[in-house]
């Protein structure tokens, strides 16, 4: 009794399977099976290029003209001859301190050596007349020389009392007020000369084995990210610091750089190495934290192009590059558009544009 049950409901299961399968799979034969129509997809060669390793570090820009100018000594502001910001030239006068005191003494003292002078020229013809002895003239040599001397060091103090621009270049805003009382050693503003700006950083040792003066390197500034700035390696401190690190000095190549003095920045210097690199659009790379993968172009026996899903190690990325370090050959063709739902050994038909595409130098297919 219940064989005869159990067998009309197997083939009525049988039956349902079959009519599902003819639904879902109209194209399905018995030579076959079902084929999936190919994938659109979008492809790049790979993009040969010298191998080369780069050494990155931060530095400092500093102009070859650059001080903080400070009171040299004690007085009260009379003029201020500068505006934030304004141009000066090398030799004009910025601040003025009061000087009355050391006018008055320099007028007194010019007196003093006018006297002096006087009295030497005397007792030297005297001396020539046989009047006046050697002592007599010696001592009118002494008295003359020391006046001269207290009125230079007079006239000294009062240049000290006039501030000027020891070069031409750009102030900065100015950290003094008119009638302020300066003491030695005050702040007044800062002066720029940006004619020629260097990168100050600093390699490990090992890296410094690699550079030598005139080598060329890239410097990008903090303050325009987008622009980057060529470099010629000037100044190698023979010297290794306690840090292990070699003090490195370059000179920015253009006058006209857009760098200002104080700006942070970044270092590339690129090494070249035997061999070569390769290369594919960032957009072929599926990054996943199990191992990074693209799709490979490849020809099957029945002559249909196929996906084969392949792991690759990345090196580095620039301008929407990335290096593949282990995984290509130079002839390889990798997916760059398309490729989400695609699985190993798909077929594909490839496009003869990509909407991703970058510019031809980049290794992209037309």
């Amino acid at each position: 009794m219940s064989k005869k049950v159990v067998f009309p409901f197997a083939g009525i299961a049988v039956l349902a399977i079959g009519a599902l399968g003819y639904y879902y799979f109209p194209g399905a034969s018995s030579e076959g099976g079902y084929q999936y129509p190919p994938t659109p997809v979008a492809v790049a060669s790979v993009t040969i290029k010298p191998a080369y390793v780069d050494i990155v570090s931060t530095g400092e820009l500093e102009a070859a003209q650059q001080v903080t100018l400070t009171a040299e000594t004690e007085g009260r502001i009379t003029k201020l001859l500068l505006e934030s910001g304004s141009t000066v030239k090398a030799d004009q006068p910025l601040v003025q301190l009061n000087d009355a005191s050391e006018q008055a003494e320099r007028q007194r003292l010019q007196a003093q050596l006018t006297q002096a002078r006087q009295h030497y020229q005397r007792t030297r013809t005297l001396n020539r007349q046989g009047v006046a002895t050697a002592e007599q003239l010696e001592q009118a040599q002494a008295a003359l020389d020391m006046s001269t001397g207290e009125l230079r060091l007079v006239e000294s103090q009062i240049a000290k009392k006039q501030i000027k621009a020891p070069f031409s270049g750009v102030v900065g805003v100015r950290q003094v007020h008119p009638g302020q009382y300066l003491h030695t050693g005050d702040s007044i503003v800062s002066l720029v000369n940006n004619d020629t700006v260097y990168v100050n950083f600093q390699v490990d040792e090992k890296s410094a084995a690699h550079l030598e003066l005139g080598q060329n390197l890239t410097v990008r500034s903090d303050a325009h990210p987008n622009q980057d700035f060529d470099a010629i390696i000037t100044a190698i401190d023979p010297l290794t610091n306690r840090s292990r690190n070699v003090s490195v000095q370059a000179k920015l190549a253009t006058a006209d750089a857009p760098a200002r003095a104080g700006s942070s920045a970044t270092i590339q210097i690129r090494i070249p190495q035997n061999g070569s690199s390769y290369w594919v659009p960032e957009t072929a790379i599926n990054y996943a934290s199990y191992g990074n993968t693209l799709f490979t172009i490849q020809t099957a026996e029945s002559g249909n192009t196929l996906a084969k899903r392949t792991s690759v190690d990345v090196g580095r990325r620039e301008h929407g590059l990335a290096e593949i370090l282990q995984g290509l050959q130079p002839e390889d063709q990798v997916v760059v558009s398309g490729q989400i739902k695609l699985q190993d050994q798909a077929p594909v038909q490839i496009k003869e544009h990509n909407t991703l595409a970058l510019s031809d130098d980049k290794g992209l297919a037309p």
